[in-house]
């Protein structure tokens, strides 16, 4: 197989975890790491007349295996792709091209950082279908151009939801890959998950997942498969049990799904989601609730703690740089704080914050209502 046109597109476009399992019936070897647990797949590619190995290596979540007490992003890359309320994938996948030097080696090794170095190519995707371009970096005979269109044919294979594409500049450029192509024999979904476990203090909620079955399916089978997707799709949903179909509520399990429903989206509830809120989202358990609007944390952005109402903030949206100590409290709970003591409301802040941030007479006025 030449590297520079593998894989082939599939003419039939799945979703993404069964275009996977067709993906590795193309390695050449694979291997299992009991202790991990972790397996690999070795892809024996052709570039001129060198071999080139490939590596594609499932990585799936262990949260006993995870020290995040400090509530930092499960997933740093999905943190800067603003996908840090999305749920814990049960697995990550991580794609690797080595750099030439390593292409003798039999399998690739694992260590702790074999997914920290330098590649000709890195990219990940988790089980859910959102994933990253962690690194590209030319080498040898391969430019940069080339390693690119390697990774896209891989999507084009894949078909996975979405790609976050950080480049040289920083630019994130996100690429959908949709599975729909008006196969008839088939009837697709995109599934919004309701939980019963709502959460008032999650930052938003994860993105919808594709599930597709036969066109002739009933209800039944159409919950069976939906509620394997989502028990595949996020760690915190290994023992989710649907309960409703919001468009189906009513139907009979045996009514034809195409007698109810249409291909597009489909809001499921269900129940018995993990309450483990430290392993809840790829953005960690860091609650944001910045003057900006920010919900959710974004691991590039510097943030300070406020010490009253307990949420971050950022320090930019307090025009804070790198040298000044971060403030101890955050505008609205500054604002209270003044009020309280009766002080001029054009003083600036105290010391901890910084002297150009005056308190705004309509918002005091607006606030001073409510703590009354």
């Amino acid at each position: 197989m030449e590297l520079l046109n593998f894989p082939q597109e599939l003419a039939n476009h799945r979703h993404f975890l069964a275009n996977l399992a067709s993906f590795t019936s193309l390695a050449a070897s694979s291997r299992n790491y009991h202790q991990r647990p972790v397996k690999a797949w070795k892809f024996q590619l052709l570039l001129g007349a060198r071999n080139v190995p490939f590596y594609l290596i499932e990585q799936p979540f262990v949260p006993e295996q995870e020290n995040q007490d400090n509530g930092d992003p499960i997933c740093i890359h999905c943190s800067h792709a603003d996908w840090g309320g999305h749920f814990v994938s049960t697995k990550s996948y991580h794609f690797i091209l080595p750099p030439e030097g390593f292409w003798n080696q039999k399998m690739i090794k694992l260590d702790r950082q074999t997914y920290t170095r330098n590649y000709l190519l890195h990219g990940v995707i988790h089980s859910s279908g959102y994933g990253h371009i962690i690194g590209v970096q030319a080498g040898g005979t391969l430019t940069e151009g080339d390693l690119r269109e390697f990774w896209v044919r891989i999507c084009n294979f894949l078909h996975p939801t979405l790609i976050s594409w950080e480049g040289h500049a920083n630019q994130i450029i996100r690429r959908p890959y949709t599975p729909y192509n008006g196969n008839s024999e088939e009837i697709w979904f995109k599934l919004i998950l309701q939980s019963q476990f709502a959460d008032e203090e999650s930052p938003c909620k994860p993105q919808g997942i594709y599930v597709q079955v036969p066109v002739d399916s009933n209800v039944g089978q159409l919950k069976k498969a939906v509620q394997e997707a989502i028990r595949e799709a996020y760690a915190v949903c290994r023992n989710f049990n649907l309960s409703s179909i919001e468009d189906c509520v009513g139907q009979v399990d045996s009514t034809l799904v195409s007698d109810c429903l249409q291909s597009g989206n489909i809001v499921v509830k269900g129940a018995n989601i993990s309450p483990e809120v430290r392993f809840r989202y790829q953005g960690g358990t860091k609650r944001l609730a910045c003057t900006c609007g920010a919900r959710y944390y974004n691991a590039r952005m510097r943030v300070f703690l406020c010490a009253q109402c307990r949420k971050y903030h950022h320090c930019l949206c307090y025009h804070e740089s790198e040298s000044n100590p971060v403030p101890k409290r955050c505008l609205p709970c500054n604002m209270r704080h003044i009020l309280r003591r009766g002080e001029d409301i054009n003083e600036p802040f105290e010391s901890e914050l910084i002297e150009h941030h005056l308190l705004p007479e309509d918002y005091l006025k607006d606030l001073s209502g409510k703590l009354e």
